[in-house]
């Protein structure tokens, strides 16, 4: 138990040294790695004494930061979405509202 808290503290301090670096695929293999050791936690039903008690709670104080910069890359991608359906808009506008194939007659008197 005591290796794999070892290994869940190391995997975080990891992703907090660059942070701000880290892209949403880094984040996300981060995510998935972290869940993989918390299920292993949770299949051994066993207590955490007071040291490792301590180790979780510091992994926990990086929580806020991480969420933070994942709730900032969301941000981000939501702008360029919302910006490239803004084009989309503008676009449309301009764009012919009859079929390309009309044609038109004219009578001679």
């Amino acid at each position: 138990m005591d290796k794999l808290l070892q290994s869940l503290k190391r995997i975080t301090q990891g992703i907090i040294v660059e942070l701000d670096q880290k892209d949403y695929e880094q984040l996300g293999s981060f995510v998935e790695e972290r869940q993989i050791i918390i299920d292993q936690l949770q299949s051994m039903n066993q207590s955490f004494n007071d040291q490792q008690k301590l180790v979780i709670k510091d992994i926990l104080q990086h929580d806020d930061v991480i969420v933070r910069r994942m709730q900032q890359l969301k941000d981000e991608a939501k702008s360029g979405i919302d910006k490239i359906e803004r084009a989309r808009v503008h676009n449309n506008a301009y764009e012919q509202p009859y079929a390309q194939e009309s044609y038109f007659f004219d009578k001679k008197k």
